[in-house]
């Protein structure tokens, strides 16, 4: 699990489950700003870097929010025994849209 601050009081949780060779995540956090302006940010593959550190740099190779679109992922997530860059395919399976109860955000 990992904890980190983002241009004030953003924070980030991560958790990793490791299960026949392949690892799934999930991340949650605590953030004290309009709904409207995380979503910006947290929701395009290439602003990935500015909200995760260990992040150096992410493509998607498909749009990003539709499910099954494929993300290339380089940095430090998983630190490597030479000290070198580890990178990650990622797919995205599923997008759960939150609709807000004023509705000001909906998809």
């Amino acid at each position: 699990m990992a904890t980190m601050k983002v241009k004030g009081k953003i924070t980030f949780v991560q958790a990793i489950e490791v299960g026949n060779g392949k690892w799934h995540g999930s991340v949650g956090g605590i953030v004290c700003a309009p709904i409207e302006k995380v979503w910006t940010l947290v929701s395009k593959t290439k602003r990935l870097p500015e909200w995760m550190p260990m992040v150096e740099r992410c493509s998607s190779l498909a749009d990003d929010d539709e499910p099954g679109y494929v993300r290339l992922v380089l940095g430090f997530m998983f630190p490597q025994q030479d000290g070198e860059r580890s990178w990650n395919k990622e797919r995205l399976v599923a997008v759960a849209w939150i609709q807000l109860i004023q509705g000001k955000v909906s998809k």
